[in-house]
């Protein structure tokens, strides 16, 4: 039985298909006959980090978050230990992106206690998570998503055989659990925008005007 029911303007409903829904007007009903409505609201945009990593000196906050996972958090794949530079295809990815620092403050900062080095909190243990690079690519343009709610399970949204094997997993935990891990709340934020990016704007695909990739926005 289907979750929801849709109807077309004329009152039929429309049957389930993988064919794409034509143009018009349409009511959506919940599997309790209930009015179901959607929301204006669209992704945040943000871009890939772009700086070097093969050649960018890691901060102290970075490399205690390298010390902190010591692993990809999301598949496991352990940080190398026997390079001078250990964690050259690994990054201590943004949960929330850097250009929306503004946004974070009135939103998150009051949840984050201030950090040992004086970093801003949207720089913070509680925003960030190693991953491998890959990863890290996927988790910033939401093709993942994390739920907090559910264990901390991974579900993909994308069909990519690599990123596919993540479907169904949990974070994995810290190495060091004595430092602070990415918080419920702004995993619940970056949960969010994945079926915004992945479910809203896909039907947009063709508007130019709707193509994250034409956005601008600080990466991390």
């Amino acid at each position: 039985m289907p979750n929801v029911h849709f109807y077309n303007s004329d009152g039929v409903e429309v049957a389930a298909s993988d064919e794409a829904v034509g143009v018009g007007d349409y009511v959506v009903l919940s599997s309790t006959n209930q009015p179901i409505t959607f929301t204006p609201e669209r992704p945040r945009p943000r871009a890939p980090s772009t700086f070097s990593r093969s050649h960018a000196a890691p901060d102290s906050l970075t490399s205690s978050i390298r010390v902190r996972d010591a692993k990809c958090r999301v598949s496991g794949l352990p940080v190398p230990t026997r390079r001078a530079e250990p964690c050259t295809h690994f990054e201590a990815v943004h949960v929330i992106p850097l250009a929306y620092e503004e946004e974070f403050n009135t939103r998150y900062s009051a949840l984050i206690p201030p950090s040992e080095n004086g970093a801003p909190p949207i720089n913070s243990h509680a925003n960030r998570l190693l991953l491998y690079l890959p990863y890290a690519r996927d988790f910033e343009s939401y093709d993942f998503w994390i739920d907090p709610e559910d264990d901390y399970r991974l579900t993909v949204f994308i069909d990519d055989p690599h990123t596919s094997q993540l479907q169904g997993r949990t974070l994995s935990p810290p190495s060091d659990p004595s430092l602070p891990s990415p918080y419920p709340a702004l995993l619940t934020d970056h949960f969010r925008q994945c079926p915004l990016r992945h479910v809203r704007c896909a039907a947009a695909a063709d508007d130019p005007s709707s193509a994250l990739d034409a956005e601008t926005g600080s990466g991390g």
